[in-house]
């Protein structure tokens, strides 16, 4: 598992991303949830780093991991979400034009966040759902 994330942080590269992705998944239920949170920002980083070099293919990469995410509760995973990761999960979501599953992921873990957060993160994301439902008027 080392090894290979090692190998990313090296080469930086697609085939040692998927490699490590693949190894990280295999064992993800051998971690706690302070190291899943750990090891998984090593992937969310490299996608955000292809992303902003303009390698679009990584915005679809991104949309599937967020799901996997979902599908393995490591949303749930505790200091794992805030109110920039939901932003960023909105973002991507509304980008692949799945709007049902924004509004659901919003609705879901927006209580997660604290008092402090909550509001502004909700109503920002809300409004950027509505957009995308070209619901200008509410």
């Amino acid at each position: 598992m080392y090894h290979s994330l090692i190998e990313l942080l090296i080469n930086k590269d697609s085939k040692n991303y998927y490699q490590y992705k693949k190894i990280l998944f295999d064992n993800i239920q051998h971690w706690s949830d302070e190291e899943k949170n750990i090891l998984i920002t090593y992937l969310n980083n490299y996608i955000i780093k292809q992303i902003n070099s303009g390698n679009s293919d990584y915005i679809n990469e991104q949309y599937h991991l967020y799901i996997q995410f979902e599908e393995l509760g490591i949303f749930e995973i505790k200091d794992f979400i805030s109110h920039t990761r939901i932003n960023n999960v909105i973002h991507i979501y509304l980008r692949n034009k799945d709007i049902n599953r924004a509004e659901d992921f919003l609705e879901k873990y927006i209580t997660l966040l604290n008092n402090e957060d909550k509001e502004t993160c909700l109503h920002f994301n809300l409004a950027r759902i509505l957009f995308e439902n070209k619901k200008y008027k509410k």
